[in-house]
């Protein structure tokens, strides 16, 4: 195969177990921090890291370098890719949990009427390509992030509208969540030298998991039913009054990361950087 080096040609490299254990496990730790926000657990975190950076600072091959944490421009890009997973996970619990205290309704049942919302996702993440093909990455990014901040915004208004409405209101989201992917996967992938596009691929996942993680520690303490709960910012009460502040906190989480998006675009990205068709950015 073109490309690939034939058999017995390379270097022979060793893996940096110590340094893939440090920085596992001080992510770990930081992650059960925001479960049970233990200080041992989070000063654990703490030292796992520190060692981890004098790690990277002596050792010959370690598998990333002082240099790719110094990269402002992927700190920023990065940056952005975990404030627009930070509820990630969180959405289908949200709904879950909204659905029987507003509506009484099973688990089942509240997958039944998410299925069309999971059909959207499935269908707009496997045309994502195309779509960021044709669009360019930066209208690509705010498409996105228009759909999940109207969708959010909407339900945070209409959750004691019925299930029919939130269904569809639900499809505007997760057709957001499957278009997300791509531009700012590219963003983040493209602030960094070629030889280094796997430890940003790696680091991509990472940012994704950890903040979604976050994400489900922050939010499920605030999905307890209270059918006497005072009016919030838009004036539900009672039992749907949870619920609609969660997703206004949703919504907000996207509008932060918008504006942190156009302010930082300059800066991450370069007017050469093609989109996958290589059509221009702009």
């Amino acid at each position: 195969m073109a490309g690939v080096p034939e058999a017995g040609e390379g270097e022979r490299q060793r893996v940096d177990v110590p340094g893939f254990l440090l920085f596992a496990v001080g992510v770990a730790l930081l992650t059960f921090f925001f479960g049970d926000y233990n200080p041992v657990v989070l000063a654990g975190a703490a030292v796992c890291f520190a060692v981890f950076a004098v790690y990277i600072h002596r050792a010959e091959n370690p598998f990333i370098t002082p240099a790719f944490f110094k990269n402002s421009r992927w700190l920023c890009a990065i940056s952005l890719l975990a404030v627009f997973y930070f509820y990630n996970h969180v959405i289908a619990p949200t709904y879950g949990a909204m659905g029987a205290a507003v509506y009484g309704m099973s688990a089942s049942q509240v997958s039944f009427f998410l299925v069309p919302a999971y059909v959207t996702w499935t269908v707009v993440a496997c045309n994502s390509g195309v779509i960021y093909a044709r669009l360019g990455r930066k209208r690509c990014a705010l498409l996105a992030a228009a759909l999940l901040l109207t969708g959010f915004f909407s339900t945070a208004f209409c959750v004691a509208a019925g299930p029919a409405a939130l269904t569809v209101l639900s499809c505007v989201i997760y057709g957001g969540f499957g278009l997300v992917y791509s531009p700012f996967f590219d963003t983040v992938v493209g602030t960094v030298d070629p030889d280094q596009s796997g430890r940003a691929v790696g680091m991509n996942d990472l940012a994704i998991n950890v903040s979604a993680s976050i994400g489900v520690a922050v939010f499920t303490p605030m999905m307890a039913a209270s059918p006497d709960a005072p009016a919030n910012l838009i004036g539900v009460s009672g039992a749907p009054a949870p619920y609609s502040t969660l997703f206004l906190a949703y919504g907000a989480i996207v509008l932060a990361g918008i504006v942190w998006y156009l302010l930082a675009y300059r800066r991450i990205t370069t007017s050469h950087e093609p989109a996958p068709s290589e059509l221009p950015l702009e």
